[in-house]
């Protein structure tokens, strides 16, 4: 059998996606659809597919769908997403899957009353470099990790140079958001920061709006407590200099270290010296995205043939977006949340 796909939503992550589907075998996007047409109809051209259209509700009976791809703005998951499942669509939907709780849960109360599978496109768990942190955590190499940071600052919307160059400007919808960073990025490194460690305890976050291109917040750190364990992270759209990235995770018997190029370093408190290296950089991010897009959507399929719990990811991503809605009171009301 092969899936028919229809995506919804031609932005700037559209083509990736595209091309993590083009990875998988057994499927086939045969539409895409953009509230701006001319958009829709670029990327069907550009991508060898027939069917392009405004209307994700007409794209869904025009065409004979077997699951539809969520990549629109959050505010508009919830609808396109309810109207896929009640034409009895599977769905796999980007992050976040809904701006609140209630909507996000009754996004999936009605995929389990359908026996639908309900999929959050939450990516980073995918990355081979967060698997392979997580096979050392669970291997005991560093021992119990005492301490997390996850961090990314980059010049994202601040004007750079003579020519004042903003290297997001691109992005639009993000400007007149009141919500910003913690919605589109920080969300990411929560999830990771789950996929790691379970369950925080609490959350502190600090949000700052530091570029007058944004409504909203592109500037936030966080602090989670887990058990014996203290994760921070820095998130920044804002940062001048080179971009820089990485994590460092640090246990009672050694460390793990990832550069922004993607190069993984274990160091054994036991012997005193690096162990061991896992190189990522020979692919930058761009070329990546996509094979951490086909590893995603492999798993959604493995979930849509399978015929289980169809809502079981979505469930476990709610208590990401539970997070990410506490982390956001918490740098309102300037107090740790707990949750």
């Amino acid at each position: 059998m092969t899936y028919r796909i229809g995506l919804a939503g031609c932005g700037w992550i559209a083509p990736y996606q595209l091309d993590g589907w083009k990875l998988v075998p057994g499927v086939e996007v045969v539409a895409v659809c953009d509230r701006d047409l001319s958009r829709a109809r670029a990327l069907a051209e550009q991508s060898g597919i027939q069917w392009s259209g405004q209307d994700a509700v007409h794209m869904m009976e025009d065409c004979s769908l077997d699951i539809i791809d969520i990549a629109t703005t959050p505010e508009s998951h919830k609808d396109i997403a309810l109207a896929a499942l009640e034409r009895g669509l599977h769905v796999v939907c980007q992050k976040p899957l809904s701006t609140g709780i209630r909507d996000a849960e009754e996004m999936i109360e009605y995929a389990c009353g359908r026996g639908l599978v309900l999929y959050v496109n939450e990516m980073l768990r995918f990355c081979p470099w967060f698997r392979k942190i997580r096979e050392l955590l669970y291997s005991g190499a560093i021992g119990r990790p005492v301490f997390a940071r996850l961090f990314s600052r980059v010049a994202g919307f601040v004007e750079v140079g003579p020519e004042r160059v903003m290297s997001f400007g691109f992005r639009e919808y993000f400007k007149a958001q009141p919500r910003a960073i913690v919605l589109e990025e920080t969300i990411h490194y929560l999830d990771v920061l789950r996929y790691l460690f379970g369950e925080p305890g609490s959350i502190y976050a600090v949000t700052e709006n530091v570029s007058p291109a944004l409504r909203g917040e592109d500037l936030a750190t966080a602090v989670l407590k887990f058990p014996g364990l203290t994760a921070v992270i820095e998130d920044s759209w804002s940062a001048h200099g080179p971009a820089r990235s990485g994590a460092e995770i640090e246990g009672r018997e050694g460390a793990a270290l990832l550069t922004h190029a993607k190069v993984l370093e274990y160091y054994s408190g036991r012997s005193g010296r690096l162990e061991k290296t896992w190189d990522f950089s020979q692919q930058p991010w761009p070329q990546q995205r996509p094979l951490v897009f086909a590893a995603l959507f492999a798993d959604f399929l493995n979930l849509v043939a399978s015929g289980g719990d169809g809502v079981a990811q979505a469930r476990d991503n709610l208590r990401t977006l539970r997070l990410t809605l506490a982390a956001y009171e918490s740098a309102a009301s300037g107090a740790e949340i707990g949750l």
